[in-house]
Formats: structure tokens, C-alpha cells, sequence
């Protein structure tokens, strides 16, 4: 481990393990979590433990914040932490006792097992529950959103979302309360200055591989020059209704996936949780949607993208029924149409470093924990400026920018309302 003494995470896993029925002689066994390119700006350590006298084992992961001074500059640690921490300490798990409140048959629970963390400075880490042992397992960087995968994606987060509205509805002084203790790690106000400009800088890049590919489109400029007014706009709920929590940092890496397979021997999915809570923030719930599609759908899954909110909103509205709530009020799905159309510029800016990473080869991208700079320039300079796959690249960015002017020409979703209309368009 290169953040964190093994011997005190040994101790804590101990403390863990007792109070989970195993014996004070556990053995406790390190591996490594995570490789380069699986976008963790942290140290991922997967942890079992083992009572040799029972046979009984359990399994974590942990996540360690870097120790290295320059990412931290320019990296929200502590509120990423402390965002994520609140997440699983007190928002999901309120969300549980709402249901176990209303008395429901099914809980659904998004997330992981958590276990224990630490949010004092610069010794900051979760453990959580290994899923990958319960088969949990993630897609490949480059395996885009099918049917199957997005169907299931929608109905998830049509419950979370539902659950988070029935919570503001139901429990208001609760849900609010929770909601202040959250930063807003995209928010300008909460950022250091390199980061802040890291969307600008992905977006210029972007910019220069269209450039180089003889792709012209005025809606890549307006994202290189404007993304930090645009981000800043997004952010601002003050005239907005519907909002709720997010999940916030909502592309493929941050979901895992369970399968199983049928009397054919077929492989179907079953199950996915959600993992890194660490942007969760109070926002529109289309933010999350959004960003999930357009960082990693298919090109197909795009151009049925109306099918795709109608099972969301449908997930939705059967969590709010079953709390007796009407989602006409809660949450319309013209409300949620209105929504997507105001912002899907904070997905597609989101989704452009996205697309970087899955457009890595082998051999190219950048790993955080081994970053050292050679001329002063920071990792999210080097993200940005990394060589990759033009080709794949440009070929995903332009069919996003097709669906994008679909929607732009009221051709998915309808026509935009007058008031609709802001400098983003």
C-alpha cells in the first residue's frame, strides 16, 4: 500500500471483524484493488478476512485518499470524502428506513455493505463490502450501454431518485438537513483553480482531434470557451422545484453489475449497485441520467432515448405509489422532458473526459498514484493533453453531437418552451 500503514488498517479490520462474529485471530490478507485506467483518484485495496478456526471469512474493499500534495491541490479530498462518508452513513440509509417505515415487501438498497471510514485530514478512507465476491463486476472501459444494461440503469435510478423525492416530500426538515452537510464538488466555489478549468481544457482537446478530423460543429467551441459559465449554471437550483439527491459522478466505472444465467445458459443481468458516492450533491435528477448515457451509450440507445426516460420515469413513479404519493405532482414527466432539455450541457461537459478515458490504448493514459510531473504540469493538464485513439474518439463525440442537435431541433423530447431557451442553447 502506498497511502496508508498496513498495520492500522490491520487493526481496523480486526475491530470489524469481531464485531461481524469472527474470532480474535483473523488473518488478514492485502491485494491489490485497482488497476491504472480505472479513473480512482484514490488507492483501492481489497481486504479479506479469515477465522481459521470457523472457516468464516469476510471481504472489503478499501478506499484511501492519496497522500500526494500536488494532487491534492487541485483536488477536492475532504469534501469528496466527507460527501461520500454522508452518503452511506446517514442518505441511504435513511432512504432504507423509509421503506422499512412504510412497511415495503422489497428494500431496495443501491449500494454496497459500509462498514467503517475516516474523514480526518489526509487520512481519509471507507471500507466497504466486497461485491465483487457476491459476482459483482463491472464492464470493460470500452463496452458501451446496450438495451439490456440501460433498461436496468433506468429502473435503478428511477428508484433511487423516487425514494430521494418521497424523502423531500415526506421527511422536508430531514432531507434538507441532510442536503446542507453536502458539497457541491462541481460547483466553482468548491474547486481549486486547476480543476476547475480541467472541463474547459478536456473540451479544447476535443476541439483539436474534431479539428483534426475535419469535423466542424459550433457546439464543441461553445463547451471549450464557455464551460465554466455553463457549469456554473447548471449548479444554480434557486429557481428550480424538482431536485433530490444524486448520485452525482454516474458513469460506467461508478456502477457494478450482476448476472446470472437461464435454462439456455444464457447470461442475463440481475443487479446493480452503485459505488463512489463521492460527488453525491442535491441537483435535478436528469443530471445523473444524463451523465450516465451520454459519458457510455450506444449510438442505439441514443436514438430511443424517449423509451429510456419513460422506463425511468415509470421505476420512479412505482416507488412513489407505493408510498402513496402521486408522481403528477411529485415529478411530472413533462417536468423531467423540461428538465433534460435545460441540462444536458452539464452531462455532455461532464462526458468529455469520460470519453478520454475509454479512448485510451494499452499503453497510454495516466495513473494518479504513480503521477510525477516533468515540467510543472499537473495530472489534469496530463489527462487532458494524454494521446489516445483519435479515431474512436472522434467517432463517439460526433454521434453524441448528431443526437444532440436532435434534441436541439426538437426532434427527441419536442419543442423547447420559450423560457426554456438560455445561453446555453
Amino acid at each position: 500500500m502506498i497511502n496508508f500503514e498496513e498495520e492500522e488498517l490491520k487493526k481496523i479490520i480486526h475491530e470489524i471483524a469481531r464485531n461481524n462474529g469472527l474470532n480474535e485471530n483473523t488473518k488478514i490478507i492485502f491485494s491489490k484493488g485497482s488497476e491504472k485506467g480505472d479513473g480512482y483518484l484514490g488507492e483501492i485495496v481489497n481486504i479479506r478476512a479469515i477465522d481459521d478456526v470457523t472457516e468464516k471469512s469476510l471481504d472489503f474493499v478499501a478506499k484511501i485518499g492519496l497522500k500526494d500534495e500536488n494532487m491534492r491541490s487541485i483536488y477536492p479530498y475532504s469534501e469528496v470524502f466527507r460527501n461520500e462518508i454522508l452518503a452511506y452513513e446517514e442518505i441511504i440509509k435513511s432512504l432504507r428506513n423509509l421503506q422499512k417505515e412504510a412497511n415495503l415487501l422489497s428494500i431496495f438498497n443501491p449500494s454496497p455493505i459500509f462498514y467503517f471510514a475516516s474523514s480526518v485530514l489526509n487520512e481519509e478512507y471507507l471500507i466497504l463490502e466486497n461485491i465483487k465476491i457476491s459476482n459483482f463486476e463491472m464492464l470493460g472501459i470500452k463496452q458501451l450501454l446496450d438495451d439490456e444494461h440501460t433498461r436496468m440503469i433506468c429502473e435503478t435510478y428511477g428508484k433511487f431518485h423516487g425514494l430521494s423525492l418521497a424523502m423531500k416530500t415526506l421527511h422536508k426538515q430531514k432531507f434538507f438537513e441532510l442536503a446542507a452537510k453536502l458539497s457541491d464538488v462541481y460547483s466553482l466555489k468548491t474547486i481549486e483553480k486547476d480543476i476547475k478549468f480541467f472541463f474547459g481544457k478536456m473540451w479544447i482537446s476535443i476541439r483539436n482531434v474534431m479539428k483534426e478530423k475535419d469535423v466542424k460543429w459550433q457546439r464543441y467551441n461553445n463547451y471549450a470557451d464557455n464551460s465554466l459559465d455553463i457549469m456554473d449554471d447548471m449548479c444554480d437550483l434557486k429557481d428550480e422545484k424538482y431536485f433530490c439527491f444524486l448520485h452525482g459522478d454516474c458513469w460506467t466505472n461508478n456502477l457494478m453489475f450482476r448476472y446470472k444465467n437461464n435454462n439456455m445458459g444464457q447470461k442475463h443481468l440481475e443487479e446493480i449497485k452503485l459505488i463512489d458516492w463521492q460527488a453525491c450533491r442535491i441537483g435535478p435528477p436528469v443530471c445523473d441520467l444524463s451523465y450516465m448515457l451520454y459519458s457510455g451509450a450506444s449510438k442505439e440507445v441514443l436514438s430511443n432515448l424517449e423509451i429510456y426516460l419513460k422506463i425511468y420515469h415509470n421505476s420512479l413513479s412505482s416507488v412513489l405509489s407505493q408510498l402513496k404519493l402521486d408522481v403528477n405532482i411529485v415529478y411530472p414527466f413533462e417536468e423531467m422532458k423540461r428538465q433534460w432539455r435545460k441540462y444536458y450541457h452539464y452531462a455532455v461537459i461532464l462526458s468529455g473526459s469520460i470519453w478520454k478515458f475509454r479512448s485510451f490504448g494499452e499503453n497510454q493514459g495516466v495513473d494518479p498514484l504513480n503521477y510525477k510531473s516533468q515540467d510543472g504540469s499537473s495530472y489534469i493538464d496530463a489527462i487532458a493533453d494524454a494521446d489516445c485513439d483519435t479515431d474512436y474518439f472522434c467517432e463517439h463525440i460526433k454521434y453524441l453531437f448528431d443526437h444532440l442537435d436532435e434534441i436541439a431541433n426538437g426532434n427527441i423530447l419536442g419543442p423547447a418552451n420559450t423560457h426554456e431557451t438560455s445561453k446555453t442553447k
